[in-house]
């Protein structure tokens, strides 16, 4: 049981980072976007080779517009679609 609230209190923590750098905006998609929290702070945090670096380096950027679009192109499958 400890355990499990020690995991959830380290969740609950990391997730206020993430909130924090991606702002109002963005977080709101990442919530639709990652129901399982654990996979949204790994994502936040991993390198993504397309971006070039990780959700985070590019929210320390100013480039949380950019992600809302790709994640909410994605989720409406808009980056699928044949142009």
């Amino acid at each position: 049981m400890v355990k499990d609230q020690q995991e959830l209190e380290l969740i609950i923590r990391e997730l206020k980072y993430v909130y924090e750098a991606a702002g109002e905006d963005l977080s709101k998609v990442l919530d639709l976007y990652f129901p399982n929290k654990k996979t949204l702070i790994n994502w936040f945090y991993s390198n993504n080779p397309p971006l070039g670096k990780s959700p985070y380096e590019r929210c320390k950027e100013g480039k949380q517009y950019e992600l809302k679009s790709i994640l909410t192109d994605l989720s409406l499958g808009g980056l699928c679609k044949e142009k």
